[in-house]
């Protein structure tokens, strides 16, 4: 303890516990949003055997066609290994197909992906719809706002 107090700086000596309200922590307040709406999508799609991080995955792919599993982790702003985990997956289903490439292998629907996306689209749809009927106009404003920051 000693330690960390001799490494604190000005900023943070000046902060006090008593004066922290853990209900006004933004990491909290996004992460409790998250959850509420995940499980709009979450039931559906686990009845169609995915997760909303491989659905997202298969639509980006399906919508660009060709893709590399790089492009797939900026765009969605996910970590290297979910990637490689959600990918895994759906190479494992006959849904994508990988191919080598010597900066990131390539990624691709396969016929059976395809007709996958499809049958998914309007599962998809569905919980979309209620997951923005609960935000209302505000709330979905709010998030576009929230999710123009992560561009920065």
């Amino acid at each position: 303890m000693v330690h960390l107090c001799a490494i604190m700086n000005e900023k943070h000596k000046k902060i006090n516990f008593k004066n922290i309200n853990p209900v006004m922590c933004a990491g909290t307040k996004i992460k409790q949003l998250g959850r509420v709406i995940e499980k709009f999508y979450a039931q559906p799609l686990k009845e169609a055997g995915v997760t909303l991080s491989q659905t997202s995955i298969l639509f980006l792919i399906g919508k660009f066609q060709t893709l590399s599993q790089s492009e797939v982790g900026k765009i969605r702003n996910l970590e290297r290994s979910t990637v490689t985990r959600d990918l895994q997956r759906l190479v494992d289903r006959n849904y994508v197909h990988k191919t080598p490439h010597p900066v990131s292998p390539i990624l691709e629907l396969t016929e059976e992906g395809k007709v996958f996306v499809e049958t998914l689209a309007p599962i998809w749809q569905q919980a979309q719809d209620e997951a923005m009927n609960y935000l209302g106009e505000e709330g979905q404003q709010a998030m576009n706002i929230l999710a123009s920051l992560l561009k920065r």
